[in-house]
């Protein structure tokens, strides 16, 4: 009986290896099988290269096991709204057609989307499978839009705070201002846009970024934080394209930047104790390894700086600068001077040179005694107007396809309608399409584009996250 047992025992086990020896047959090599695994996620999907109908999609591969081996398809989608588990499935999540047959692991992957409508913002995710379908999580989600011919565009989601400052650095966009993140990435006060899509510079600052410029190569920003990238910086920091650092030195917030003379020129407000909001401004200069004055000080707030005709321009709020009579512009070359009887009626907020003149905008009503509503040029010797000016504010100003850009909190510019923002060609003002539902604070151009920051969600009609571009 015992021998009986033992000879089955005996039979069955080289059935069991002969189904081993099928199993692993070179008709079924799945032996030893790790079917079970599911490819990893993609981590890094990225939207690059923007046209007036398509995006292009770059991603690292994963694996078939994990993040090893060659995965078996991929499973690419995109919608107008954000991509998660929730809608994966949903009727607004489109898949694309024709994915690519995936690279073996560590490969980089690019795969171009087409059909896309002009002017919308994308938002891309994917999934990647084995040969058994088992497929990895949900990828990042990346986001990025399509070119426009014409008129306002959103820069991908945009933001969601405010935006201050604008300026271009290493090719690409720079946003400061009050916001936590841009695009589908967290972007803590300050973020770069490359054309298509947005990232962080470092883990951001610890309170708003007011002003930027680039000095000797490196990315400057300032305004009202403590920390920037995790490193202790107070007010002012450098970006070298990597890593932040401290510009040690100044005790007082920033509101203002720009370079003069090889030097790096910062506008700060010191409030006065019990003051309520009275207190005094102060530019200083930094040559590359500390802080030295410009002067002694304004009696009251520097908001703007720039160069014109070899001089160092400041605009505020202040009547004296190093005790000379100086209604909110004056000049410095050597020492503070003032423009004519300056403007009055209200702080320059904005400065810059257009057609050989120093523009200035602001709250003012007069320039050197001339009716000015809100903005006015000089020409080395005299003020004059802009025609009839703007109804209100002016905060920003640039110069875009050689017409002068005003960015502000009007709503009419030479008596016609023109929302938050309009264009001077020399001799008349015009609106710039429908202009924006709220104010704005911040102009520059890149690659070709007026861009315009601020508090506004739509622009030209379309929705923009308090950031949009416009070509014309």
């Amino acid at each position: 009986m015992r021998g009986s047992a033992r000879s089955v025992r005996v039979v069955l086990l080289v059935v069991a290896v002969l189904a081993a020896m099928v199993g692993c047959s070179k008709d079924n090599p799945t032996w030893p099988s790790h079917d079970g695994i599911a490819p990893s996620a993609v981590a890094d999907l990225s939207v690059e290269s923007p046209t007036s109908t398509s995006l292009a999609l770059t991603w690292t591969a994963t694996g078939d096991d994990g993040a090893t081996g060659t995965a078996s398809q991929y499973d690419i989608r995109y919608s107008t709204r954000m991509i998660g588990a929730a809608n994966w499935d949903s009727a607004e999540v489109v898949q694309v057609v024709g994915e690519p047959v995936p690279k073996v692991a560590g490969s980089r992957e690019i795969f171009v989307v087409t059909g896309l409508s002009a002017g919308m913002t994308y938002y891309f995710a994917m999934k990647v499978g084995n040969e058994r379908s088992n497929w990895s999580g949900i990828s990042n989600v990346a986001c990025g839009t399509i070119v426009a011919s014409s008129g306002w565009f959103a820069l991908g989601p945009g933001v969601d705070g405010f935006v201050n400052a604008l300026t271009e650095y290493n090719g690409q966009l720079i946003a400061g201002g009050y916001f936590t993140t841009a695009g589908c990435i967290n972007a803590n006060g300050i973020a770069a846009w490359n054309g298509s899509s947005w990232s962080a510079l470092g883990t951001g600052t610890s309170d708003h970024v007011v002003a930027l410029t680039e000095y000797n190569g490196q990315l400057i920003a300032g305004g009202y934080f403590f920390a920037i990238g995790g490193v202790a910086a107070r007010f002012v920091a450098a970006w070298d394209g990597s890593s932040w650092s401290a510009l040690a030195g100044l005790t007082d917030e920033v509101s203002a930047l720009t370079v003069y003379n090889g030097a790096l020129i910062s506008a700060r407000w010191i409030p006065v104790p019990g003051g309520n909001s009275s207190g005094f401004g102060r530019i200083a200069a930094w040559d590359g390894n500390s802080w030295s004055g410009v002067g002694v000080r304004m009696n009251g707030a520097v908001y703007s700086l720039t160069v014109y005709n070899g001089h160092l321009i400041a605009g505020g709020g202040f009547t004296t600068a190093d005790d000379v009579a100086a209604d909110r512009i004056a000049s410095y070359g050597g020492s503070w001077s003032a423009l004519g009887t300056g403007l009055r009626g209200g702080s320059v907020y904005a400065l810059t040179v257009y057609n050989g003149q120093l523009i200035a905008g602001g709250e003012f009503s007069i320039a050197g005694g001339v009716a000015a509503n809100h903005i006015a040029a000089w020409d080395g010797s005299s003020w004059s107007a802009l025609g009839t000016g703007l109804n209100g504010r002016v905060r920003e100003l640039t110069v875009y396809n050689g017409h002068l850009i005003a960015g502000g909190d009007f709503t009419a510019a030479g008596r016609i309608a023109a929302n938050r923002i309009a264009e001077w060609d020399g001799s008349s003002w015009s609106p710039l399409r429908s202009g924006m539902d709220g104010p704005v604070r911040a102009l520059t151009v890149y690659n070709g584009q007026l861009i315009a920051g601020g508090e506004f969600t739509s622009a030209g009609g379309a929705s923009a996250n308090h950031i949009a571009g416009c070509s014309y």
